[in-house]
């Protein structure tokens, strides 16, 4: 164990503190201050040690890079850790014809080394990317961490760049089997990006659990010399708790709090709410982001709770444009709209008539479903075309006894992921014998089937297909697999090759035969050759691409998440599109379900449009870097 004095900053006092350090924790021991008691609060693993022995009164928390981050930053002998995050962009000398913005963003990454590229979608992060590396010259490896769906893009990025590296690619999910395997002895990679880092926004995810680690590593192993980048144009698309998460894993530490429940308190109002099922749970109340607003109850001043004195009104601090602030030299923030003088998106709205058998088949779905979740679910599917049907096919080994037929597993799995026996009671079965199988080794094999249904909106797809017949170029997004299916048989059928792109990967049906992704998506920007669409699930084709090829996106139907939209519209919306054409965005909508969706995005939209847009206008009011100007 080491032993270190120093004195850390209280308001313009330097408070000594001796600190002991061990592999696991760090023992703080300083006189009473408030002020360093409550930054020791925020720190994670922080534990007061007095109670249990009375003789030595100190703190403990876990010795990790947050922790020694924020001791760097208190302590008066070490320089500010947030210094190189204030200092002004020195814009480099590039090889590549770049944009203006683009040279920022390799000043930020080679300047910062632990940087988030928050850009909205083709706004060229992935070429800064490219040029950063070449400046960098890392002697160590590079890897690139991005979904599935984003790594052919990407390779075609660095060969059609001449990049001198090629990273090594993973995935999020072959990044976690990575580090699993991973040798105590070997060094870390000296360069990770993190592509789409959306993904890694919650904490408690495996994957992003697997960043942190790896971070860590760039950290331990290459300290000033590492470099740790997150890229994402869609940052925050739900919560502005989402920050936490990726802060963390770009800089343990650059944010005060030690977990992302300190970080939300914070932020937002929240009380304990009594559930329906006995206990409590947290309620968000509100976003302190109007310091109008009661930091007691989340109302404004002129609210009757405060005349009628149910409420002391106490007025707020808007804590979410002080976040903005505190995370602005961490983040680079670009808008399309500031970089390139493309023309607006087109958005339509086709609204079609439902005939009235699919009218009578709603209506009994809106009846008859059990739960509203599969109320939505059964009218999106009619909305397509189809419906999902499931049935017995067979019998397959019962995957509780693992046939045996005998009730030897207590505690494994039933065939709905749960570990309940309850149906002994119910079915009498002799004890001894399996509850799932009642004895006989086997269960019937579920097998899902889709049934499909005439649909308005087949006619419709059919009528666009003609209409871009000659562009010769279209990208169709939809919802479910069973929809996915029903647009490559259309396409297909009116003489279009197609490229689906789903979370199985990539297909191509057409002329020639084409294997390898990176090939499809050059096939599909050759506009030699005849009808190509782009047939995509939102989520897994609608990330990482270019197509830039086709003006026009159809969406049969949406998924619910927001990212998937935002990202997926922004697929031919970009530098190399067709100005003159510009890029029209087509929405089918047939059930009330679809407009359902539709407004439910929206407002998703809005939110990120808020955070985002809230996020750049304190950028470019205050000075670029100017996180310490404010308390953090």
């Amino acid at each position: 164990m080491s032993n270190i004095k120093l004195h850390f900053r209280s308001g313009q006092r330097g408070i000594p503190v001796d600190l002991s350090l061990s592999p696991e924790k760090i023992a703080l021991r300083f006189p009473y201050d408030p002020n360093i008691i409550a930054e020791v609060k925020a720190m994670a693993g922080a534990r007061y040690k007095g109670f249990e022995n009375p003789s030595d009164k100190h703190w403990e928390v876990d010795n990790c890079p947050r922790n020694l981050f924020t001791i760097k930053y208190l302590a008066l002998e070490h320089p500010n850790p947030y210094e190189k995050y204030k200092t002004d962009l020195m814009i480099p000398e590039v090889r590549r014809p770049l944009y203006y913005h683009q040279k920022e963003m390799v000043a930020h990454i080679i300047q910062r080394k632990h940087a988030i590229i928050a850009a909205e979608m083709g706004a060229g992060k992935t070429l800064s990317v490219i040029e950063a590396l070449d400046i960098i010259n890392p002697e160590g490896e590079v890897w690139y961490v991005c979904p599935k769906s984003v790594v052919y893009a990407i390779k075609n990025e660095f060969r059609k760049w001449n990049s001198i590296y090629e990273p090594q690619y993973f995935t999020y999910e072959g990044l976690k089997r990575e580090l699993m395997e991973w040798p105590d002895s070997a060094k870390a990679p000296q360069v990770v990006i993190f592509d789409e880092s959306s993904r890694i926004k919650n904490w408690k995810a495996q994957r992003t659990q697997a960043a942190y680690e790896l971070a860590r590593g760039v950290l331990e192993d290459w300290d000033d010399q590492g470099y740790v980048v997150l890229m994402s144009g869609s940052p925050a698309p739900k919560s502005p708790v989402d920050w936490w998460a990726q802060c963390e894993v770009a800089c343990p530490g650059f944010l005060k709090e030690g977990d992302p429940i300190k970080f939300h308190k914070r932020l937002a109002l929240v009380k304990l709410e009594e559930s329906l099922a006995g206990g409590t749970y947290p309620k968000l109340v509100t976003w302190y982001d109007d310091s109008r607003k009661c930091k007691n109850c989340g109302r404004f001043k002129d609210d009757i709770t405060h005349e009628l004195g149910d409420c002391i009104y106490i007025e707020s601090i808007d804590e979410i444009a002080k976040l903005y602030k505190r995370i602005s030299g961490l983040v680079y923030v670009k808008f399309k709209k500031d970089c390139f003088d493309l023309p607006d998106k087109i958005y339509r709205t086709i609204k079609i008539e439902p005939s009235a058998n699919i009218n009578r088949y709603y209506n009994m779905i809106m009846r008859t479903a059990g739960t509203a979740v599969m109320k939505l679910t059964l009218a999106r599917e009619l909305s397509d075309g189809f419906q999902y049907v499931e049935k017995e096919e067979g019998e397959q080994r019962c995957p509780i006894c693992f046939g045996t037929g005998k009730d030897d597993h207590a505690g494994s799995e039933n065939l709905d992921g749960t570990n309940d026996h309850k149906d002994i009671a119910e079915t009498a079965i002799t004890p001894g014998k399996c509850p799932q199988c009642k004895g006989t080794g086997n269960v019937p094999k579920i097998v899902r089937t889709t049934k499909y249904i005439e649909s308005p909106k087949e006619r419709i797809l059919k009528d666009l297909l003609d209409e871009y017949s000659e562009i010769g170029r279209i990208v169709i997004y939809a919802g479910f697999t069973g929809s996915l299916d029903k647009c490559v048989e259309i396409c297909i059928k009116e003489g279009w090759q197609v490229i689906r792109i789903d979370g199985r990967g990539y297909k191509f049906f057409g002329s020639t035969t084409i294997i390898d992704p990176s090939d499809m998506l050059r096939y599909f920007d050759d506009k030699d050759n005849n009808q190509v669409a782009v047939v995509g699930q939102p989520g897994a084709g609608g990330m990482g691409i270019t197509l830039v090829a086709s003006p026009v996106i159809v969406y049969y139907s949406n998924t619910f998440r927001a990212e998937d939209r935002i990202q997926s519209e922004d697929r031919i919306h970009r530098i190399g599109m067709d100005e003159n054409r510009g890029a029209t965005i087509i929405d089918l909508i047939h059930l009330p379900t679809d407009e359902l969706i539709m407004d439910n995005l929206k407002k998703k939209r809005d939110l990120q449009d808020i955070t985002m847009g809230e996020l750049k206008r304190v950028m470019s009011d205050e000075t670029y870097g100017g996180l310490c100007d404010v308390e953090l």
